[in-house]
């Protein structure tokens, strides 16, 4: 009788162990591709492969860097990876796109046509827009019940769209702050970079000549 039990329990429960322990798969969430652009480069990771490992990598990576100190522990101190990770603590997958522009495609009609996409019929809000970011290009940023995040902007200089999706919770309070000083952070390491005019040294005025004897 003891046998059975055991035999039955370990029938019922076997398959539960089994399913916890394979990794769940997740859906790679959808980026459509704007009319007149080319794929370059495409990026997948989920919480089951890099993804998971960039998240418990990068805080002890930049513990170690900090303490040995120098240019990189000073950056990353600066940088405040930690914040940022914590940011995107609950996000699951994450999707990133490059496009090419075609010669008769203009950035404006890129950024037209997923702003078309992402209607707030379908549960989206423009939360961004920017033109001031990337050189003469634009940055718009949607999102959807704070569990859904597009980001597509363009580079004209470079010929470039790039759209990155996420899917999972994104702590927005920190993932601005965060941008807020990694912003003054930058923008004070750019001004260090800058020369800085030497003043022009004054020439002495001349003496007045000698006063002519009568």
């Amino acid at each position: 009788m003891k046998k059975m039990f055991l035999a039955a329990f370990a029938a019922m429960v076997l398959p539960v162990l089994v399913c916890a322990q394979q990794p769940q798969v997740v859906a790679q969430p959808e980026i459509p591709v704007a009319p007149g652009t080319t794929l370059l480069t495409e990026i997948n990771i989920t919480d089951n492969d890099i993804l998971g490992m960039i998240k418990q990598a990068v805080p002890a990576f930049v513990q170690t860097a900090q303490v040995s100190g120098g240019e990189l522990g000073e950056f990353l101190k600066n940088a405040d990876l930690n914040t940022l990770v914590d940011a995107f603590q609950d996000v699951e997958v994450v999707r990133a796109m490059q496009f090419r522009l075609a010669a008769t495609t203009t950035p404006a009609s890129v950024m037209s046509f997923y702003a078309g996409k992402l209607t707030a019929e379908d549960g989206w809000s423009r939360v961004l827009y920017d033109a001031s970011v990337v050189g003469k290009g634009t940055v718009s940023v949607y999102a959807r019940d704070s569990q859904d995040f597009f980001v597509v902007g363009t580079d004209p200089v470079k010929k470039s769209v790039y759209a990155v999706r996420t899917v999972g919770f994104v702590n927005v309070p920190k993932l601005a702050a965060w941008a807020g000083n990694s912003m003054k952070y930058f923008t004070a390491l750019e001004a260090k970079k800058k020369p800085v005019a030497k003043p022009v040294a004054k020439k002495p005025a001349a003496k007045p000549a000698p006063a002519k004897k009568k």
